[in-house]
């Protein structure tokens, strides 16, 4: 290979001629000329940048293999080597110096931070060889940098947060963020502060995750989808008193391509090639809108799932379906269903931490866009159709019969629901009624169909303007115990108002014969199924 292939240039010891990869003060060099006393040196690329940020708010995210985990720890050596100048001085002045660096290293469970914490030992040793660990307390303290101090921490349940409550941490690190919740992380990140002056300047939060997990959405959302990758976002914050406080943050691409010794090596890429396509897809190439391990990860295909905004066909029947919830979130959609069948969701309301009133009036809003609702009767005028919502919100077996409940209030103000159907194995029942409907396909109406409601389609799909499902249902992930359902500790709330609505107008066999076909045109007795897989792609 030519010196002008190598992607950061060659070795720049004289005479070396072999590819640059690592970083060693201020040299390029390749793995002979890293230097055997140097035990750590950051890959040239992506893991430089890294290091070298100093927003306040840093993620590092991707596919697997790019050295994200150990570039958290380390990174603390950053604030480690102003607290050495610091006692060093100190110690030429005879005076005692006793630092306020505080790092602290989360992951969500107690196994996979005391790996790290036995994996770091080296490179702490390398910092300062004086480092002396607690395994007890998982805590490396440094006394040649003024006892700064570095923990290894979870938070296995979301409540574990208060544990650190009078935490004064300098440098906070979430490995695998997408295992946790986002108010793990926005909590911790209000213990993030300091009284020195000398640290100030080097607070940070960093985080770094592969695009799988729970937490996947919030992720993405905070990190990848704001700006353009390696961008920085400033955000500020108006105090009490006028005054303004803004602090930056960036998010860092990862690649397996950026870790060139996994890459010479060749097997673990190996390993991920020979994946499932949305494991693949997800821990190769970093994609952030397919999630391995996801329910409908082999399923959903944008191009097909994903229609443009159009109008109701003449004559469709029109229903809606809830999943309900005040501190969390409640799902409601509204869909059509045409002459074959087949259900588009046509508008969506999503609302967090609203009581039955308020959200009436949004229903009120959207129901009278669409001709829905009846201003002088101040009903709905859906209301003789089928219309699911979570049957916890009518009552029964909670001793509420004859008492209020979450439908009855919706009836007072106009709108009328039906029970979801629930029992046992009802869940698993009603989410096959939607993976049917979803791999199930509804035929060209004719040669070169071109409209929504004529070409081929699913027998489930959703509009663009419904933002919120087309978010969380490629990517809700499988129960840790049963592969028949999705994951509910994630967010299922747009599945379940899907799955509601797909179990209240249950599947047939075949397809209706369209009336305007010749007899020659045979229409298929079955719906043909999706025996392909397109990954999720991001809807713009």
């Amino acid at each position: 290979m030519d010196v002008t292939d190598y992607k950061f240039g060659p070795c720049e010891r004289p005479g070396c001629k072999a590819p640059a990869i690592f970083r060693v003060k201020t040299e390029k060099v390749c793995k002979d000329h890293k230097g055997a006393d140097v035990v750590f040196a950051p890959f040239l690329g992506q893991q430089e940048k890294f290091f070298q940020r100093r927003e306040r708010v840093v993620f590092f995210g991707g596919a697997a293999g790019g050295a994200k985990s150990r570039s958290l720890w380390v990174k603390f050596g950053q604030q480690l080597a102003v607290e050495y100048a610091r006692a060093q001085e100190a110690r030429k002045r005879g005076i005692k110096f006793k630092s306020r660096a505080w790092g602290i290293y989360f992951r969500r469970t107690t196994p996979n931070f005391r790996q790290a914490f036995e994996r770091c030992e080296e490179d702490f040793r390398a910092l300062d060889p004086a480092a002396v660990p607690d395994r007890n307390t998982h805590t490396w303290t440094f006394p040649s940098c003024g006892n700064a101090v570095f923990q290894f921490a979870h938070m296995e349940h979301v409540s574990d947060r208060f544990k650190y409550k009078s935490v004064e941490a300098t440098y906070i690190a979430f490995d695998e963020l997408t295992e946790f919740d986002e108010v793990q992380y926005d909590y911790m990140d209000t213990r993030l502060r300091t009284t020195d002056p000398h640290l100030e300047p080097y607070l940070q939060t960093c985080s770094a995750s592969n695009p799988d997990g729970q937490g996947l959405i919030w992720v993405r959302e905070r990190f990848i989808e704001p700006v353009p990758p390696e961008t920085v976002m400033r955000i500020e914050t108006v105090l009490g008193d006028g005054r303004v406080v803004e602090y930056d943050q960036v998010f860092i691409p990862s690649k397996l391509t950026d870790n060139p010794i996994l890459m010479e090596s060749g097997t673990y890429e190996a390993s991920l090639m020979n994946k499932r396509p949305e494991v693949r897809e997800a821990l190769l190439n970093g994609n952030w809108y397919i999630s391995p391990g996801a329910f409908f990860g082999r399923i959903w295909d944008t191009s097909l799932h994903v229609v443009e905004d159009h109008d109701i066909p003449e004559n469709a029947k029109i229903f809606r379906a809830a999943d309900w919830g005040i501190m969390s979130p409640s799902s409601i959609g509204w869909f059509y269903e045409d002459a074959d069948g087949g259900l588009t969701m046509f508008a969506h309301l999503r609302t967090v931490g609203l009581t039955v009133d308020r959200v009436a009036d949004k229903m009120i809003a959207i129901e009278s866009r669409y001709g829905l609702w009846d201003e002088e009767a101040q009903q709905s005028r859906l209301n003789m159709a089928r219309n699911p919502l979570d049957a916890a919100c009518f009552g029964g077996g909670q001793g509420l019969i004859g008492g209020r409940t979450i439908a009855k209030d919706f009836r007072d103000l106009g709108f009328r629901w039906k029970p979801s159907k629930k029992g046992p194995g009802s869940r698993v029942l009603n989410l096959a009624q939607m993976v049917k409907r979803m791999t199930t396909l509804i035929p060209d109406a004719f040669k070169g169909a071109t409209e929504p409601t004529e070409r081929m389609r699913p027998m489930l799909r959703f509009m663009k303007s419904c933002v919120s499902p087309i978010r969380t249902i490629p990517v809700i992930a499988t129960a840790d115990n049963n592969v028949d359902d999705v994951d509910t500790d994630g967010d299922d709330h747009d599945v379940d108002c899907c799955m509601y609505a797909c179990a209240e107008r249950t599947l047939d066999v075949g397809l209706r014969k369209r009336e305007d076909d010749d007899d020659d045109d045979e229409i298929p007795s079955r719906s043909r199924t999706i025996d392909r897989m397109t990954l999720g792609t991001p809807v713009r």
